[in-house]
């Protein structure tokens, strides 16, 4: 058969850690704060009317919250039918303690989609475990033959839209997610494997980190560095050992708690914002 040539974004060796990497560090942009009053009253009417960004929504999060605040962020969701905007508006509803099923579904459905896809994963890896740049592999380009798929709209779910579905969810820290991520753990996309590793993480679910352990040795070398810098959400001994004994390089590790940690003090900021108070 003969190849169809893979994105060269995609295959370039260290894309996988690079990609999950910015993802992670999308989540640290703060915002620039201007008088608490005219910045809600802004937010508000953007949220009625404008185009949103995910950032928008982090600012939203990030005032104190009124009458209002909620009562928007649900009317807006109603109203809108963009995908992304309609995730990030729930992520934030979860966030500011709506217990709705609606919205925890809503993240959830997408994110059940991309965990129980075993379609074989597009990069190719050579026999050290290492991406091969601009090919796809040929498990993935026989399971699109055989399904009648565009193997570059199967590989863009799978890099793109797929992590982003359970990395919004993981955001959320909602223990009903926790049976979904730990059915992740067999997912066959990196990327989707890290992200439930992370949701999992900032759950505590410590009882996962064997079943985190097994799933990382079937990840090929080159992969596993993105997975195991999950990790340090866990913030527990026993995530920091594991973590150590599968990243050996400790520039990585260095590098993986730095994005974790500064995710997480940008996600602590708002809520102290939002409460006057820091929470542990």
């Amino acid at each position: 058969m003969k190849s169809t040539s893979a994105p060269k974004l995609w295959a370039a060796p260290p894309s996988v850690i690079i990609s999950l990497a910015a993802l992670t560090l999308i989540g640290g942009i703060r915002c620039q704060p201007q008088p608490q009053t005219d910045r809600l009253e802004m937010l508000l009417a953007k949220l009625a009317n404008g185009r949103l960004s995910e950032p928008d929504l982090w600012a939203l999060e990030s005032q104190p919250q009124t009458e209002k605040t909620v009562p928007a962020l649900i009317a807006a969701f109603h109203a809108r039918v963009d995908k992304a905007e309609k995730q990030w508006i729930s992520g934030s509803l979860i966030r500011l303690g709506e217990r709705s099923d609606t919205y925890f579904n809503y993240l959830a459905g997408y994110a059940k989609v991309a965990v129980e896809d075993r379609t074989p994963y597009f990069v190719k890896y050579d026999g050290y475990g290492q991406s091969v740049s601009g090919q796809f592999s040929s498990n993935f380009e026989n399971w699109c033959a055989r399904n009648g798929k565009d193997p570059r709209a199967v590989g863009a779910l799978q890099f793109q839209v797929y992590p982003e579905d359970v990395f919004i969810l993981a955001k959320t820290q909602d223990l009903r997610a926790r049976d979904l991520f730990r059915e992740g753990l067999g997912s066959p996309n990196p990327l989707v494997l890290a992200f439930c590793v992370q949701g999992l993480g900032r759950l505590r679910d410590e009882a996962a980190l064997p079943l985190i352990a097994q799933a990382i040795l079937q990840v090929p070398a080159g992969s596993r560095p993105a997975v195991a810098g999950q990790l340090p959400w866990f913030a527990l001994p026993a995530a920091d050992k594991l973590f150590e004994q599968v990243t050996p390089d400790r520039r990585m590790r260095d590098m993986y708690r730095s994005s974790a940690d500064g995710m997480q003090k940008s996600e602590l900021d708002r809520i102290r914002k939002r409460t006057g108070n820091a929470p542990q």
